[in-house]
């Protein structure tokens, strides 16, 4: 009997002496507060959240955002934004207590476990000053996050904007109950029934943006049609060109023999351009 009391006040001793040792790490354990991310934006929504992603920033551009997300913020966290022109030429600092209200629209809010920061600094202006710019992020006086970009020029900017907006451009003969490509290619007949236009837009393609797509036969210089669209909520367009309708203007009404240019225009701007090619 004796030995069985020793061996349980031991288990019991164990026991407690574990739980003990669990309790306290649990208590001591704490989740770090971070930014977990950093965009620069032109636009912000209500919840401080950007609007969009951007690496380029065109010369006219009114407003610029640094949106950061903070994460675990605490009674004490505090956040400051600084804007340098590169190589270290401060543009504007902006300071972030957590203490976002009806007059502080703006500023993360310490309440919650995560939620955005918005800083924002205006045109310097008529435009701004081209070349390389950051925005730093520093989270309790440490450096966080840094955001690099470029201001370009207006025009340069556009350009770059229509590259973008369409991804893929690519034709083809046949297409599918969805209106899809079945099959891509750059060489028809003479005879080829239906040649389609297909354009696949890139997700940062806004609806309402405007598209132009021409079509050249490029040996007699000749615009066959030009097709007009607006993007809508679906990210692939397709453009019929008929040859009952479209080779009208040669004698047999084939298509004649050469190169055809196709280029589309984004808002005006030119934004891809291909070529595919009718054989004998």
């Amino acid at each position: 009997m004796k030995t069985s009391k020793i061996v349980l006040i031991t288990l019991l001793t164990a026991v407690t002496l574990t739980g003990a040792s669990c309790g306290g790490g649990g208590s001591s354990s704490t989740t770090a507060t971070t930014v977990a991310q950093a965009v620069l934006a032109t636009g912000v929504k209500i919840n401080n959240e950007p609007e969009n992603n951007l690496e380029e920033v065109a010369a006219g551009t009114a407003t610029l955002y640094l949106a950061a997300q903070i994460n675990n913020p605490t009674t004490k966290t505090t956040t400051r934004v600084t804007w340098y022109k590169l190589p270290d030429k401060v543009v504007a600092t902006e300071t972030f207590s957590g203490e976002r209200g009806a007059s502080q629209t703006s500023d993360f809010d310490q309440r919650y476990r995560s939620s955005w920061l918005a800083s924002r600094v205006e045109k310097p202006g008529a435009s701004w000053p081209l070349g390389d710019y950051r925005a730093e992020v520093l989270l309790n006086s440490r450096l966080a996050k840094t955001v690099f970009f470029t201001v370009v020029s207006d025009s340069q900017a556009d350009k770059e904007a229509a590259s973008r907006a369409i991804q893929k451009l690519s034709m083809g003969d046949t297409i599918t109950d969805e209106n899809r490509l079945v099959s891509s290619r750059t060489t028809f007949t003479r005879n080829t029934e239906n040649i389609y236009v297909q354009t696949d837009l890139s997700a940062s393609t806004q609806p309402g943006t405007d598209l132009q797509v021409n079509i050249r036969y490029i040996k007699e210089d000749l615009i066959v049609t030009t097709f007009f669209g607006v993007v809508g909520n679906d990210s692939t367009l397709i453009f019929a060109l008929p040859r009952e309708r479209f080779a009208k203007p040669w004698a047999d009404r084939l298509w004649p023999v050469g190169t055809f240019e196709v280029t589309v225009r984004v808002n005006g701007v030119l934004g891809r351009t291909a070529n595919f090619y009718v054989r004998a």
